[in-house]
């Protein structure tokens, strides 16, 4: 993707936002979903303060208890822990990463897509850090639950 497609993206985005802000003013999940995603096209165009604020607008508006709201914090967490990997805070990016495991595990389980992404994502952190032989373990954790809930020939099971 070029810069304008990024620009675009970010246009569309922050109509859905005005939107749901006008006519759906009490629906926080899809606000938070809304946000969270301006966070994602913000690290895709490597403007990581951007992202950072956006995923952290969704931590501070998301203080109920609601599961799905919760699932857009794990969303969050995952966001901050990858810009913080980008920007070397290793131990900034493990404390977000590590939120968004347990919250994962509690929301969703061990055998589930985000769990996965999450020790994928950790695993990236371990090899920045120097630590291979935990990357590994981590990989392993990730394929083991892509394994578990996709068919064995599916395009993601066969990236490992």
């Amino acid at each position: 993707m070029d810069q304008s497609d990024f620009v675009g993206a970010q246009k569309q985005m922050t109509i859905a936002l005005d939107y749901t802000n006008a006519h759906f003013p009490k629906d926080n999940y899809h606000r938070l979903y809304i946000v969270n995603l301006l966070g994602d096209i913000f690290y895709q165009s490597q403007d990581y303060q951007q992202a950072t604020e956006y995923f952290e607008q969704v931590l501070a508006h998301n203080n109920s208890s609601k599961v799905k709201n919760q699932k857009q914090q794990v969303g969050a967490y995952i966001g901050l822990g990858r810009v913080s990997l980008k920007l070397k805070e290793f131990i900034t990016s493990q404390e977000y990463l590590d939120k968004a495991l347990n919250l994962s595990l509690s929301i969703y389980g061990i055998n589930h897509s985000v769990t996965a992404s999450i020790y994928f994502e950790l695993s990236q952190l371990s090899l920045e850090q120097g630590r291979p032989y935990l990357a590994i373990d981590q990989l392993k954790k990730a394929l083991e639950i892509q394994k578990l809930i996709l068919p064995t020939q599916h395009k993601d099971c066969l990236l490992y």
